[in-house]
């Protein structure tokens, strides 16, 4: 299985891992390349990349390496190698690997700067993925590893696009979980499975770690309502009473007229000065009654007084 680019094996390995997109995790790539793999995952995880540079120790005349090495780890020694082969190495070649050992660590501490090294605050109690673009022998995931097992994590999860069975079976042994699109046992060189084979240079390398949540997948905006009159408008509910039912929006809001009732009706004022002067009319002539009566009675006391006399 060949790549485009370590780009495209990056989407791919990324739409694998969706189950973490809400979960705290943390994309160690173990080389420049590999910073190209999972910058396409840890834009589709939402999570911060960091870089973990290591170094080969080489012997002259073995074919694979003895050893490699982290900026702030010791030695690990490659499990190609027998425990007798490596104690045979160690006393013949001692002051020549002391010596790579030097300068290896040197190389690493000019090459790397603080935006390039692992923050181990960002690894502890998260979801740690190593990322590689090839595995031969698994010797930069024994690194990884062995730069791991202080700091206590959730989950290890292991992404690679190529690598050998004998790596494969190294991913399997410390990780949780793996994440491998092909195996070859005829394994050449990891250039070869990638047409395009650019890498940025160092200073690239940290802008894409850097800018890395600036590139973040984000679901698509809400489209603002334009005046283009070719764009359709959303459909809106309307309402079957004109006059009394006002729309705004999907929102209906009817308003009921109430009309008053025939008890509550204001009454006018001509009748109530009509009511006032008959009740008016009813004292005067009750007044006049009564002023007659008494009339009428003192002409009659008179009548007696004179009869007397």
């Amino acid at each position: 299985m060949y790549f485009n680019s370590r780009a495209e094996a990056g989407r791919l390995i990324a739409s694998k891992l969706t189950d973490y997109q809400t979960k705290n995790s943390t994309i160690i790539a173990l080389s420049r390349g590999a910073v190209l793999v999972g910058a396409q995952i840890a834009v589709k995880l939402h999570c911060n990349i960091m870089m973990l540079m290591t170094e080969n120790i080489d012997l002259p005349g073995e074919p694979v390496p003895l050893a490699a090495m982290a900026s702030d780890s010791g030695l690990t020694y490659n499990h190609a190698y027998s425990d007798g082969e490596l104690d045979e190495f160690n006393m013949e070649f001692f002051n020549f690997i002391e010596q790579q050992r030097l300068e290896k660590i040197h190389r690493l501490h000019t090459l790397m700067d603080a935006s390039g090294q692992v923050n181990r605050d960002l690894l502890r109690y998260h979801v740690v993925i190593v990322v590689s673009d090839g595995l031969s022998t698994g010797l930069s995931l024994d690194v990884a590893t062995d730069y791991l097992k202080p700091i206590k994590i959730n989950k290890l999860i292991v992404a690679c696009p190529v690598a050998t069975p004998q790596a494969l079976d190294r991913m399997r042994l410390f990780a949780d979980e793996v994440h491998c699109l092909n195996v070859t046992d005829n394994y050449i060189d990891t250039d070869h499975y990638y047409e395009d084979n650019t890498i940025p240079n160092k200073d690239g390398i940290y802008k894409i770690i850097q800018d890395i949540s600036l590139n973040w997948e984000r679901p698509n905006p809400v489209r603002a309502k334009t005046n283009n009159k070719n764009e359709p408008e959303p459909k809106v509910h309307k309402s079957t009473d004109k006059e009394d039912d006002k729309t705004v929006g999907k929102l209906v809001v009817k308003h009921e007229t109430k009309e008053p009732k025939s008890d509550d009706k204001p009454k006018s004022s001509s009748s109530k000065s009509d009511k006032m002067k008959a009740k008016l009319i009813k004292v005067i002539s009750k007044d006049e009654e009564d002023q007659e009566q008494e009339e009428t009675a003192d002409t009659d006391q008179e009548g007696i007084m004179l009869i007397r006399h």
